[in-house]
């Protein structure tokens, strides 16, 4: 094979033919690429991979092996019978009674965790699934987004402070921030 050294801009350095020397020898810098010339002429063409054989085994000797994805999956199919049933398809309306009864403004507590914030949105978000969601504004920056969502906005606030819940994940209440609670530690 016949090695090239091309520098950043793509400009030949230098054919590194030598065997006898190491890469460092040919002094090449940061983004410096290497080009590989084959030159043996038996070796496969990889343009076109039709003419390359391919392994092949039989079902029976698969199947007695114990290194496999198959014998893998089996073993996890015995831990977890449920692991490859499709899962059950969300209905458009899915949690819209629950959405309903909560308003844009209502403070409310996020579980798990109990992180408080504020209802900002609530409504459909296609970008996630189907089904209603509540756009809550966090009172710490504990969320995932600033209000919005694969480049769809639904409501403004800082970022890290936006999170997209189910309304059942939420307690709507009379909830003080943190620091402004004297009955929480």
């Amino acid at each position: 094979m016949l090695l090239k050294l091309f520098d950043e801009s793509g400009q030949l350095v230098c054919s590194m033919s030598d065997n006898d020397k190491q890469l460092m020898n040919y002094s090449p810098y940061d983004y410096y690429t290497i080009h590989i010339i084959d030159m043996d002429p038996t070796t496969i063409n990889f343009d076109n991979l039709e003419d390359v054989p391919k392994y092949e085994i039989s079902e029976e000797s698969y199947n007695s092996r114990n290194d496999t994805f198959r014998k893998f999956k089996e073993e996890q199919m015995k831990k977890n019978p449920d692991l490859m049933k499709p899962k059950k398809q969300v209905e458009d309306n899915y949690l819209e009674q629950e959405a309903m009864e909560i308003q844009v403004g209502n403070r409310c507590k996020v579980n798990p965790g109990e992180k408080r914030g504020t209802v900002r949105y609530v409504g459909k978000v296609p970008e996630a699934q189907p089904g209603y969601f509540l756009g809550v504004e966090l009172d710490e920056p504990l969320g995932k987004n600033d209000g919005s969502i694969k480049g769809t906005r639904y409501f403004e606030c800082q970022p890290s402070f936006g999170v997209f819940v189910r309304p059942n994940a939420v307690e709507v209440g009379d909830f003080k921030p943190y620091d402004e609670d004297p009955d929480e530690i």
